[in-house]
């Protein structure tokens, strides 16, 4: 049977989920943004938060926040004076970064969006529980896929839609003589958004601080859906946002890739 494709990355009509075995996610983070906390003002504010999440989470340190710095011809950090609390699970694979102004849980072992909403909902209870922010001003999740190496390059034509595939839609001799080009998106309305990056990175392109970048040449699809202004900080109606969210999210990934992406990558269709 073949695989259909969304009529539009905003339509609504019901859409089949596949899980994908060997996804080329490298990781999904969500993040809740507030107004920044007085009480995380200080080293040991974080400590209730800390023991009521040491079960899943037994490794922390603490770090200040940097700034980066950009002036002609070079980029340049500073430390600040915020900080960042940071835990990890016992296989360093989830992690729950905590600040004045936001909270997140990132891993790069994502297997459902069942599994990663729990482990949001359990985070963003205890967190609730212990700091008692007022409201939220932003909820978003984002999927980072990404294929590594030149010879994914020629590739990727045969496994997205056209709509995708930026500088590769341009007849050349070898996919390999692009060197860069990427496509940054965003739509928004009521509210409610997803931000779009798609193309080839050149080795050692730091596509955001918080995500590393690698020693050769790259494609990545990258889909940010957030929902912003003022929400109820309630564990239960942010993880029901945070499904929503997901589900735009993949509502994008199905349009932007094929059949054959699913079959490569151990979808069944």
């Amino acid at each position: 049977m073949a695989l259909s494709r969304p009529a539009s990355p905003f339509s609504t009509e019901p859409i089949e989920e596949i899980d994908l075995r060997e996804a080329p996610l490298a990781r999904v983070l969500t993040q809740v943004r507030f107004p920044s906390l007085t009480k995380l003002r200080g080293s040991e504010a974080i400590t209730p938060f800390a023991l009521s999440i040491e079960t899943e989470y037994p490794f922390s340190n603490e770090l200040k926040q940097t700034a980066i710095l950009l002036t002609p011809g070079r980029v340049t950090t500073e430390e600040t004076d915020q900080r960042v609390w940071v835990f990890r699970s016992a296989d360093e694979k989830w992690t729950v970064t905590v600040t004045a102004a936001a909270i997140s849980l990132e891993t790069t072992a994502y297997t459902s969006r069942r599994e990663f909403a729990e482990r949001f909902r359990g985070i963003i209870t205890a967190f609730q529980e212990t700091m008692s922010p007022p409201y939220a001003e932003r909820l978003g999740v984002r999927y980072t896929n990404r294929l590594v190496g030149e010879n994914w390059l020629g590739e990727i034509r045969n496994l997205v839609y056209p709509e995708v595939l930026g500088g590769l839609a341009i007849p050349t001799e070898s996919a390999r003589n692009l060197r860069v080009s990427l496509t940054d998106v965003v739509f928004e309305a009521d509210g409610r958004g997803i931000q779009m990056k798609h193309g080839v990175l050149p080795k050692d392109t730091i596509l955001d601080p918080g995500f590393p970048p690698v020693g050769e040449v790259s494609w990545i699809l990258d889909l940010d859906s957030f929902t912003q202004g003022r929400l109820m900080f309630d564990a239960e109606r942010l993880t029901a946002e945070l499904r929503d969210l997901a589900a735009q999210a993949y509502r994008m990934f199905r349009w932007s890739v094929n059949e054959e992406f699913v079959k490569r990558f151990g979808g069944e269709t």
